[in-house]
């Protein structure tokens, strides 16, 4: 019973799950596996950022005696079945994960071996595989990731505090100083070590690599593509966007994913470090140096007290120190001895200053160098030699830089001036001309030095001129593209600051004549408005527009205004006049006295009683209310800014001074203005007469007052005016049961020391073995290692994006992220996977840290970063991805990348030499064709797969790689969990309750750490949210019969938000015959509604679908009516030409137009609507961009030159192909140009896929009936023809013999048309849909039925030629010689055109319908993909073949009767030509008659092969191009009436054939009688 209570306890406490990972790892040769690992995951499903991190024992475990507690409750795993404990129970029990899986194989096994392995059940807050660690940093109901973040949020909230730590992998000689290097003090552009600058060394290369176009070079030396759609990405990683906004001196908050650990930052000079206080630590330490050879201990202990360096009280004290000096220091010394900055600038001091300085502890110091590099700033200073070192007073550093309050600074902030002013003249590498001519550099000004573009006015002078950041003196071409691109200018200063400087908080143009309005660089709404022409904002009275100059005049929101209503739906009691006679505010105040309409309320001047004032009188210059409410203009010539609650002050009317009195004084009992206004109005006998009467809460006033009191007065304003539309857990269940930690048990206190510096210290039950005093361990994250984790690691931190097309947006991925290297063993140093589903994750980054297997790593191997991406579904490879590490010599590198994720099938090739010997060669996606890589079959590893070993993932997994700690990488499928996917997850089984609604598919991810997000939901169509919980809107529509309908339609949601109109948009294909649609629009949020939509065709039109929804399901029928007319239809072509700030204004005109009628219209930049107000109707438009495309990432799959669309920039879930001519289909997969056309693209999409033959179009029940009819002719020519030519008499000359192949030829044509009709109708019924079967007959029918038509009409030419050629030759033709050509000719014939053709089975290939949100079966296409060479081939190749017959048919035919004709006119000259030829024609026409019918039946199709170019569209004149289609195979089946029925000699010796083959017949059956 205590068993089932405690695991009881298990199931219903809250608490982060603390499996600890690579328990078992056994510690060899000084390397560094990763063991006792914590994973702190950070995960939101809904677009957020993805984080995992580690946290890991840096010490070998065997240095721990861990002290066995026997008040632990411990079970062996026998017991644990016997009370059928599951491994996941295991799991959420916070088991370490290789117990787990060591369980979870005993529950698969039953192997007795395992049976007695103990499982130690730890209270809550432990963990560890015997219980040794324990947290108190954990916070009920809060993931690890969480908790551990609160942690850090509360003990390094003071930055100052930070602990330093150390980078011990670069033997860097600090001069003796007790300090050691900082990762960042490599490569910043200044020199720390002595030994040779080893810490700049090679850093050269960073600046001189070269990138493509379209890339550019950031501060880490990477290449980044520019990418619009992620430029905050792009500055995020390139630029390094948080560094820069340090600098300015702004606070950081220390957390999980503190970025600024790995970039450097300028504001800690010395140390390059993010966090305050770095630098004085690191000061004092230079200045506590032990190994001042020069200086006496007595010395420099004086001195540092003298400093105030330390609290040395018990030493000495001022006076003290200052006699000790005197007695121990020499008369020059430099303090400390190692140099100070840039490792030539040292500090030196006279005794004789400390001597004189009695009350102070600051002492200017000497400014020496070893260098000439300062010259050029101090040429003009006197200088003196200490220790033949050149020296000049710091004093007269400050005059030359104009400060002087230097008596006030100390050590540190006189380092920082010097620093800041030095660097420019540092020069930290030897700078050539052959990196200063690098198109990335910028060559300073009269000097050597030259500085990368990313140092461009980037706020630090780094050229001795400063003229890196003096825009003016910039004159290099690339360094102002550069500037353009990267840079905001301040319109108000001319002012250049960085992108990453806008909306940064902080006003960074500074001054301009607005700038106490608004601050340019924090409000860019107040430019958009300047710039951009705004409907909302025209003609309301306030001028925001900068004045456009047309014509000489200027225009701006406020001119030419005569045509405007200003009283609409923006205006309308919006507190403002916005008419010239307060139109747009009569009856709008929050009391109602009755005045009729064109009056205006407001309080008599008189009577001090409301009146009704006729709006004429309004703005008329002349006062009849008080406070002259009716004078807005008068009271708006005096800029007032406006006080508590944004009350208008109130104005003395015919007062000789200042008019306005602040709405404080009213109602006081003092008459402040001269005639007393202020107090005529007043509440007698008030209950409270002291009180203010113009309050936020209008207590106790009469309604005069309040009227007053609410008067707002007009003011210039800078917002845009928004458009206006018209009127699931685990087992575990929660409860609140505290527990106490026993951590402060140890004695340790968090709040005052930082034992563990940037890690995280747990309690650690130690029998102290090894003389270990300490009882925590310091469990550290992967930037950092050692006891205390206080040595800073190297690292590859990444930040990952990824793309996805919306054919794979539903597709859950497993994404495996891994450091390797070069050698033979490909080694994988270190990894992370997890699972990505782009309608989840699109929008977010993915941010990890690899290490490497060694300490240090090997600087002369090659690293790289390898992506792999798998389809978790079915581990099925779509892809991987190389990026290789550049610039080894860098301790952390900080990349980021935008991956696409491959959309087709893994690209296959061959190795060379077959090097891969137990896997398979794949490409890497992003790299050249000869870089390729193996894929291990299971059990192998290696860069060729030539190493065994032995692979302990469940049988299910795959076996990705091998760690260099022989540990196997293992791939799980859904609902598998574990390192070794040993452990099943029953979260979307439980028939308890199922976490995806509506038949979503639930799948288990691994981010599986945390209390949320366990699962996922992939939703079928029609629902959407993160449970599938939201029934999509749905919007149907039918379309009139007038209305030509495109291929495909544009569907515009538009959606109000709260700051701006959102639009979203979506595409549907129409199927043939169908005038209706259906569109679901998904939804996040029960909130998630859309306020209108448009429809747009693929011409151009637009149409209103929907507007003002108020339900889920909308039914539309779009009518011609619907159409938003473009302007070019409502105004003259003047009016059209005229620039939009004046065309804008007369906009309202159209809608009031009644024979017109319209409902919306047009321009080139904006969508208008068409609405009802207050009697008249109005225009109400708001800026559509209509050119706006996404072109799928650049990832096109569409065909041809066709462009690809996409529904989102980011986060596709629907994409389309607009097809170029002569292309059409999902894909435009379909070519219909010339010799492309076939029968699949004529007939394909007139084939219902879901309907019976007998509701199918008749179009398909006439050409069955066609292609029946045409078989059977087919066959019995065929059949006929080939009886005739078997004779023996006819083959004996070539002519027989190329008629015989014909009539051979013509029965394959038959068989080859029927079985090509009958195939792609069962195919498209889905009838057939076996794929081998298709393909077999994709590579083979198309190619049989071309080679045979070719054929026939090159044996009929030979026909035409052989008669032409025995009319020529008459008695000389010699039969044998024609019948042995024939022999040759007909099978070179049929290799010529089988090879000509070869290409065609070469570039077919079998194609699905991609239409993402089809209900319909997926059609399957045969298609031709043509590279451009065999496209130009293919058209020549046909050309060649269609017309040589036709041409020789011709040719022939001709010659036939010309020749013939010229002959018989030799022998009759008393004859006419032309008697003669009609004889010849009549005589001869057997002969004729062949070639004439095949010239007839060739031009219709020459003809429309030539004229009609192509078929547009799946119905665009189907009839014409199936006649087409039809009509080149009747010229195949003719073979009997055009050569034999017009021969007498045929049909003779066809009657002979037949009576032959009557007489065998005959026989054979009497015979069988007998």
């Amino acid at each position: 019973m205590i068993y089932f209570i405690f695991f009881l306890l298990h199931c219903i406490i809250g608490q982060p799950l603390l499996n600890l990972y690579y328990t078992d790892v056994t510690i060899e040769n000084n390397n560094i596996f990763q063991h006792n690992c914590l994973r702190a995951i950070q995960n939101n499903k809904l677009g957020g950022n993805f984080h995992m991190i580690s946290f890991c024992l840096s010490e070998n475990p065997s240095i721990f005696d861990i002290k066995d507690d026997v008040q632990i409750p411990r079970f062996t795993f026998l017991q644990l079945l016997e009370r059928n404990i599951t491994a996941e129970q295991l799991f959420y029990w916070s088991t370490p994960i290789d117990i787990i899986e060591k369980y979870q194989d005993y529950l698969n096994t039953k192997n007795t071996n395992l049976q007695n392995e103990t499982y130690y059940n730890c209270t809550l807050g432990t963990f560890g595989n015997r219980c040794q660690y324990e947290f108190n940093i954990l916070f009920k109901h809060l993931t690890l990731y969480q908790s551990i973040n609160n942690f850090y949020d509360f003990h390094f909230q003071n930055s100052n505090q930070m602990p330093m730590t150390c980078y011990k992998h670069l033997e860097c000689n600090l001069g003796g100083s007790t300090t050691c290097l900082d990762w960042r003090n490599i490569c910043n552009g200044q020199i720390d070590c002595l030994n040779d600058a080893i810490d700049e060394k090679d850093c050269w290369k960073l600046k001189v690599k070269q990138c493509k176009e379209n890339e550019r070079l950031c501060l880490n030396g990477q290449c980044m593509k520019i990418l619009t759609s992620e430029a905050n990405f792009f500055r995020t990683i390139c630029v390094g966007k948080s560094a820069y906004k340090l600098h300015l001196g702004q606070p950081i908050e220390y957390n999980l994913f503190n970025e600024y650990d790995d970039q450097g930052c300028s504001r800690n000079f010395l140390t390059g470090s993010c966090y305050k206080g770095h630098d004085s630590q690191l000061l004092i330490s230079m200045y506590s140096n032990q190994n001042e050879s020069l200086l006496s201990n007595n010395c420099s202990l004086a001195l540092r007290c003298f400093m105030d360096l330390f609290k040395c009280t018990e030493f000495c004290q001022k006076r003290e120190c200052i006699r000790i000096i005197e007695d121990n220091c020499p008369e020059m010394f430099f303090y400390p001895q190692i140099p100070i900055l840039f490792g030539n600038i040292y500090f030196a001091y006279m005794k004789k200053d400390f001597i004189h300085s009695m009350n102070s502890s600051m002492i200017m110091p000497y400014l020496c160098y070893n260098t000439t590099d300062y010259d050029q700033f101090f040429h003009q200073n006197q200088t003196l030699l200490i220790n033949n070192i050149r020296c000049v007073h710091t004093q007269e550093f400050y005059l030359l830089i104009n400060q002087f309050n230097h008596l006030l600074k100390t050590n540190l902030d006189i380092l920082h001036d010097l620093y800041k002013t030095l660097k420019r003249y540092h020069l930290s590498m030897n700078y050539t001309t052959q990196l200063c001519n690098q198109s990335n550099m910028y060559q300073c000004i009269d000097s050597s030095k030259c500085v990368d573009m990313l140092h461009i006015l980037n706020g630090i002078y780094d050229c001795p001129q400063m003229d890196d950041e003096i825009v003016s003196l910039i004159k290099s071409t690339s360094a102002i593209e550069y500037i353009e691109k990267t840079h905001f200018k301040c319109q108000s200063t001319n002012k250049y600051i960085l992108l990453d400087l806008v909306e940064d908080g902080g006003c960074d143009c500074n001054g301009g004549p607005d700038s106490i309005d608004y601050c340019e660089d924090e409000y860019p709404n107040a430019n958009y408005i300047k710039a951009n022409i705004l409907f909302q904002h025209i003609c309301d009275r306030f001028q925001e527009l900068t004045p456009i100059l047309i014509n000489g005049n200027n225009h701006t929101d406020e001119t030419e205004c005569e045509q405007w209503e200003c009283n609409n739906i923006y205006t309308h009691c919006n507190g403002e006049w916005n008419c010239l006679h307060a139109e747009d505010e009569i009856d709008c105040g929050r009391i109602s006295i009755g005045c009729p309409s064109k009056f205006y309320r407001c309080v008599s001047h008189q009577t001090y009683e409301f009146i009704c004032l006729p709006l004429e009188k309004i703005n008329d210059d002349s006062i009849d209310c008080l406070s002259a409410t009716d004078e807005d203009d008068m009271r708006g010539q005096n800029l007032v800014v406006y006080e508590y609650c944004d009350l208008a002050p109130f104005y003395c009317i015919n007062q000789s001074l200042n008019s306005f009195i602040s709405w404080k004084k009213l109602c006081d009992g003092h008459h402040d203005c001269e005639h007393g206004d202020d107090e005529r109005f007043c509440t007698i006998n008030r209950t409270n007469p002291d009180s203010e009467i113009c309050t936020c809460t209008w207590h106790g006033v009469s309604d005069v007052e309040r009227f007053l009191c609410e008067y707002r007065k007009p003011t210039r304003k800078w917002n845009i005016i928004n458009f206006e539309p018209f009127s699931i857990d685990s087992d575990r269940k929660t409860k609140e049961i505290g527990f106490k930690s026993r951590l402060s048990s140890s004695g340790l206190s968090w709040e005052s020391s930082y034992p563990c510096h940037m890690g995280l210290p747990v309690t650690i039950k130690s029998n102290q073995k090894n003389n270990r005093s300490s009882t925590f361990a310091c469990f550290c994250p992967p930037n950092y290692y050692g006891s205390e984790c206080q040595y800073q690691n190297q690292r590859v931190s990444l930040i990952l994006h990824f793309q996805t097309l919306s054919l794979s947006a539903k597709t859950l991925f497993t994404i495996v992220i891994s450091l390797i290297d070069d050698t033979d063993e490909k080694l994988v140093h270190s990894f992370e996977s997890f699972t990505y589903l782009s309608i989840y994750d699109c929008r977010g980054y993915f941010r990890l840290t690899l290490h490497y297997a060694t300490r240090p790593k090997n600087f002369s191997r090659q690293y790289f970063i390898r992506v792999d991406i798998y389809e978790k579904l079915t581990l099925y490879h779509r892809g991987s991805l190389l990026y290789p590490i550049e610039f080894s010599f860098l301790p952390v590198h900080r990349l980021g990348f935008v991956i696409e994720i491959p959309s087709n099938n893994t690209k296959m090739v061959n190795c060379k030499n077959k090097q891969c010997q137990h896997g398979r060669c794949m490409k890497y996606w992003n790299q050249p064709d000869d870089l390729t890589f193996c894929q291990c079959d299971r059990g192998w590893r290696g860069k060729y797969c030539q190493i065994p070993y032995n692979c302990d993932c469940s049988s299910d997994a795959l076996c990705f790689d091998v760690l260099s700690n022989n540990r196997s990488i293992c791939l799980c499928l859904k609902n598998r969990l574990g390192t070794r996917c040993l452990i099943s997850s029953t979260i979307c089984e439980r028939s308890i309750e199922t976490p995806c609604l509506n038949g979503g598919e639930c799948i288990v991810t691994e981010d599986y750490n945390g209390l949320n997000n366990k699962f996922i939901c992939l939703c079928g169509q029609g629902f959407s949210g993160p449970t599938c919980e939201f029934v999509d809107n749905k919007l149907i529509l039918s379309f009139d019969q007038e209305i030509d309908l495109s291929q495909s339609i544009f569907i515009h949601y538009i959606h109000i938000s709260f700051d701006s109109v959102v639009r979203s948009t979506t595409f549907k294909s129409i199927p043939i015959r169908q005038d209706f649609v259906t569109i679901n629009s998904s939804k996040r949020s029960s909130y998630d509604d859309y306020e209108m939509a448009f429809v747009e065709l693929l011409n151009g039109n637009y149409y209103i679908a929907a507007e003002g929804i108020s339900q889920s399901v909308v039914n539309k029928t779009i009518r011609p009516s619907d159409r938003c007319l473009n302007i070019k239809e409502l105004f003259n072509e003047t009016f059209v030409q005229w620039n939009l700030i004046r065309r804008i204004k007369y906009y309202h005109l159209p809608c009031q137009n009644q024979i017109v009628n319209l409902s919306c219209f047009h321009d080139e930049v904006h969508l208008c609507l068409c609405y009802n107000f207050y009697g008249k109707r109005l225009a109400n438009c708001f800026r559509f961009e209509h050119n706006q495309t996404y072109d799928c990432f650049g990832r096109s799959e569409c065909e041809g030159n066709s462009r690809c669309l996409q529904d989102d920039k980011t986060c596709p879930k629907q994409s389309m192909c607009i097809c170029d001519n002569c292309f059409f289909g999902p894909k435009c997969q379909l070519r219909t140009d010339q010799f492309g056309l076939s029968l699949d693209a004529i007939l394909g999409y007139q084939i219902l896929p879901t309907n019976d033959f007998s509701l199918q179009p008749s179009i398909i029940k006439i050409s069955l009936a066609l292609t029946i009819l045409l078989m059977i002719i087919g066959l019995i020519n065929a059949i006929l023809s080939i009886i005739t030519f078997t004779n023996k008499q006819i083959r004996e000359v070539g002519c027989g013999l190329y008629l015989l192949g014909t009539s051979i030829t013509t029965l394959h044509i038959s068989i080859l048309f029927s079985l090509k009709f009958i195939l792609l109708l069962l195919t498209h019924m889905a009838i057939i849909r076996n794929e081998s079967f298709l393909k077999v007959q994709c590579y083979s029918l198309d190619f049989l039925i071309r080679i045979c038509l070719y054929l026939e009409q090159w044996l009929t030419a030979c026909v035409a030629c052989e008669r032409s050629i025995t009319v020529i030759q008459g008695a000389r033709f010699i039969k044998k010689k024609s019948k042995q050509a024939a022999r040759k000719i007909i099978p070179i014939l049929v290799i010529i055109i089988t090879l000509s053709f070869i290409h065609d089975p070469l570039s077919r290939t079998l194609n699905y319908d991609n239409e993402e949100d089809s209900n319909e079966i997926k059609r399957i296409w045969c298609i031709l993909r043509y590279q451009p060479a065999i496209e130009i081939y293919n058209y020549i190749i046909q050309t060649i073949h269609f017309t040589g017959p036709f041409i020789v048919n011709l040719i022939s035919s001709i010659i036939l009767i010309i020749k013939k004709s010229h002959q018989n006119a030799a022998l009759a000259k008393n004859r006419s030509f032309k008697l003669i030829l009609r004889e010849q024609i009549n005589e001869h026409k057997n002969l004729l008659i062949a070639p004439i019918v095949l010239v007839i039946l060739a031009l219709p199709r020459i003809i429309l092969v030539y004229t009609t170019k192509c078929m547009r569209s799946a119905d665009d004149i189907v009839w014409l191009y199936l006649f087409g289609y039809f009509i080149s195979f009747i010229p195949s089946i003719l073979t009997f009436l055009i050569f034999i029925l017009p021969s007498k000699f045929y049909k003779s010796e066809l009657r002979k054939s037949i009576a032959k083959y009557q007489k065998f017949i005959r026989k054979k059956l009497h015979l069988s009688n007998h």
